[in-house]
């Protein structure tokens, strides 16, 4: 087996170990791919310096430079090539030309199968079915990372162009017989993770190591990766025609676009909407299920940054007039043909327009909102998505280069359940969700979630969840996850700075109003590929690769890193044009989960505070979660410890911050550890251990029903005492701020407040009651001081 061969096919698949295509990003995978990889070129060359004649020690540094020079320029090639396949497989999965093919292997193998368009119907063992051929199934990123490998490599070797249509032809042949195998496999034993498993996928690669030796051997002393300057002007003209494409490239790539800003008039749509809705105010008297599933604090938070107006009627000129930005969430009823003339002749002239859906079309809302997507050439999916590996929810991290405006302040995002989008390649892509599977929607199930979240028609890899389209002056924006703006999840971080972000973008009409930007940016990019490569062919002299390279490597990084500075000076999110009362919860110290991911998702009751976090929306505040207690010092008006899990750093600065005008609460019980005590005993107070009666009282509020962690707090001003007089909330005025101590901190997780959409019982409707008590009588100077 030729070494050379089996390095490229390692280091080709070494893609799939650190970027989150079908699983999370494994590190030391992609290393020991790395690893092996580069080892397997350098005994290639140590074989072949063997046959030389009295070999230096030279021979064997530059052999090794070589074998390095190599392995960079195949990952960066690939690298070049990857952005645009994620564009092309984020909107196409489904496949209807192997079928034909597959479907005549597998009746020769002895499988019974039919091919109809992108179905195989298929016999196994006990059943019959359906199955769905998709470009991940049959290892499209792998095929083409391997034709880029092998193009790169004959061309240094300066094969002929019989030898490479040759290997092409193998590489074909091979990832189709490797598919009919696999699909056997799973005609056995039913395993989706065949068609995705890393591992295995890499092992039934390497055999296409042996069928490339067979057809060729070359040597990497063949390979001609030499670095040369450039001595004419043929190289200056080369790596002009390089910068332009590249520059071009990461423009159409990661440009978010350019406009002038509106006024910012937002009109949310509530007259074909009866799910979400925004009419019904969250407060502290009212509970249930249909308080959660509810967009009052979405509306809330959107009249604090923009002039908001709710439409109880039919869409007309008259309703558009002044508004900037129109929201169409979850509607429930169909538009007429009048309301889709005047929003499509909205957007044409200026207006945004915000279309807010959800998973497997339920309640109609993916059909309806087609109504009008379609004349964008957009389309809502009757879908929903689930993390591929795992069958959780789907989560979300920013891209590191090139993220869009909408996204790019975005904190970590736990979707809950979304649909998918098919967008045309010239939208922009505010989310594409990555490592998901898609199941489509099944009407005789509950909220028309499929009953079998394996089943054989299942996609996976690479979907639009959020896209932009720039139509004349206007813009619209597609999302597919309505729950995540739902009361209980509105404030759970990325939320609120996703809707900011896309509010944003949608409050600019467009630089160029006649001709979609990306689009003519794809023109320009085909132009000056056609010229490179021209001008690559038609000059007799050698074009110096590393001046190629070069340039296409650093205007890359330079561009990049540009384009995202002048995408952040476009868009910064905007300021409030009301005043809030912010409450932080620190992460840094607290023992709490809360509902924006997976472990918070999952965490048991006794470590989630989310209803405690979610009900301060009840009363005009808002919440947020901060990793570092220092920025909650910064941003919030009153900060929330709770349970601290070690020492809180750097008492004294946080004592300053407090005495400047901040709250502090701090919630802890000597289950806890008594870890903020180091802090407490800096102004005179503590919290220690004692037994403690079963019920408190404040003011109207009786029989307040305290946990058997409850402890008594030391030093402050005694605001509540328990049935036997041991005070459990005292406060400490420092200066301008205060520090509050609340020593049952238990009785505010979910294992007692219960869950954050429930119908109250007794004592939940006594904790609530106590909840909102305490922070009204904290929060009261601070509502004064903002005029609430």
């Amino acid at each position: 087996m030729n070494f050379l061969w089996l390095a490229m096919i390692i280091l080709s698949a070494s893609w799939a170990w650190i970027l989150p295509l079908y699983d999370k990003p494994n590190l030391l995978g992609w290393l020991l791919c790395l690893g092996l990889g580069f080892g397997l070129m350098w005994i290639s060359l140590r074989g072949e310096e063997r046959k030389r004649v009295n070999p230096s020690p030279k021979d064997s540094l530059a052999a090794v430079r070589q074998a390095v020079q190599y392995g960079i320029l195949l990952l960066l090639a690939q690298a070049a090539v990857l952005p645009f396949y994620y564009i092309w497989a984020s909107r196409h999965h489904a496949e209807s030309v192997l079928p034909p093919i597959l479907s005549k292997l597998l009746n020769v193998l002895g499988v019974k199968a039919v091919a109809e368009g992108a179905l195989l119907y298929m016999q196994a063992p006990l059943r019959n079915y359906s199955f769905l051929s998709t470009w991940e199934k049959f290892g499209a990123f792998y095929l083409l990372l391997f034709v880029v490998g092998l193009t790169e490599t004959l061309l240094l070797k300066k094969a002929g162009r019989k030898e490479y249509f040759l290997l092409t032809a193998v590489t074909g042949m091979y990832f189709i017989l490797r598919y009919c195998f696999v699909i056997l496999l799973y005609n056995s034993y039913f395993l989706h993770g065949l068609f995705w498993e890393r591992s295995f996928t890499f092992v039934t690669l390497l055999p296409l190591a042996l069928l490339y030796s067979v057809c060729t051997t070359p040597k990497m002393a063949e390979i001609d990766v030499k670095p040369h300057f450039p001595r004419n002007r043929q190289d200056g003209v080369s790596a002009v025609l390089m910068f332009f494409l590249v520059s071009f490239c990461v423009l159409f790539l990661g440009f978010s676009g350019a406009g002038v800003k509106k006024q910012g008039r937002v009109v949310i749509d509530e007259y074909h909407s009866d799910w979400e809705w925004t009419t019904e105010i969250y407060d502290e008297h009212w509970f249930g299920e249909r308080s959660g599933y509810n967009y009052y604090c979405f509306y809330n938070y959107i009249r604090h940054f923009y002039d908001t107006k709710i439409n109880h009627k039919p869409i007309g000129a008259g309703t558009l007039k002044e508004c900037d930005i129109l929201i169409l969430k979850t509607p429930t009823k169909g538009y007429e043909e009048e309301e889709i003339e005047a929003i499509v002749e909205f957007v044409t002239s200026g207006g945004g327009l915000y279309l807010i859906g959800d998973h497997t079309n339920v309640f109609g809302t993916g059909t309806n909102l087609n109504q009008l997507a379609q004349h964008f050439d957009i389309t809502f999916r009757y879908d929903c998505t689930y993390d591929l590996a795992s069958g959780n929810l789907s989560e979300y991290d920013k891209p590191c280069f090139l993220p869009h405006a909408v996204v790019q302040e975005l904190p970590h995002f736990l979707f809950a359940t979304s649909n998918t989008l098919q967008a045309p390649w010239y939208a922009q892509d505010m989310i594409r969700g990555y490592g998901l599977k898609n199941l489509q929607a099944d009407y005789s199930q509950k909220n028309f979630f499929p009953e079998d979240a394996n089943h054989p028609h299942l996609e996976f890899g690479l979907f639009v969840q959020s896209a932009g389209i720039e139509h004349g002056k206007g813009r619209v924006l597609a999302f597919t996850d309505s729950t995540v703006f739902s009361n209980f999840w509105m404030f759970m971080n990325g939320k609120p700075e996703l809707l900011l972000a896309s509010l944003n973008w949608l409050n600019h009409t467009n630089a160029l109003p006649v001709v979609n930007g990306k689009r003519w940016l794809a023109g320009l990019i085909l132009l000056l590929v056609l010229a490179n490569i021209y001008w690559w062919v038609t000059k007799k002299e050698k074009l110096s690769l590393f001046v190629l390279v070069s340039v296409a490597v650093s205007t890359a990084i330079v561009a990049a890193l540009s384009l995202q500075m002048l995408n952040k000076s476009l868009y910064p999110l905007p300021e409030p044009i009301e005043p809030m009362v912010k409450i932080g919860f620190d992460r840094q110290y607290s023992r709490i989960q809360l509902s924006d991911s997976i472990p918070g998702f999952l965490a048991e009751s006794e470590e989630q505070l989310n209803t405690f976090y979610v009900w301060t929306q009840r009363l005009n505040y808002f919440p947020k979660a901060y990793d570092r207690l220092e920025r909650a010092m910064a941003d919030a008006d009153m900060i929330v410890i709770s349970k601290p899990e070690k020492a809180i750093q750097n008492p004294e600065e946080i004592l300053k911050k407090v005495g400047e005008g901040k709250g502090l609460l701090i919630m802890d019980n000597a289950e806890a550890g008594l870890h903020a005590n180091d802090l407490l005993q800096k102004i005179g107070m503590q919290i220690e251990a004692q037994e403690m009666a079963k019920f408190a009282d404040y003011e109207e509020i009786k029989q307040i029903p305290l946990s058997e962690n409850a402890a008594v707090v030391i030093g402050g001003e005694s605001l509540i005492r328990d049935a036997g007089g041991n005070t459990i909330l005292a406060i400490k005025p420092l200066k301008a701020g205060f520090v509050a101590v609340f020593s049952d901190p238990d009785i505010f997780y979910n294992h007692h407040l219960g869950d954050v959409s429930m119908n109250l019982t007794e004592k939940t409707d006594t904790l609530s009651r106590f909840e909102f008590k305490v922070l009204k009588k904290l929060l009261a100077e601070k509502c004064a001081e903002h005029g609430l």
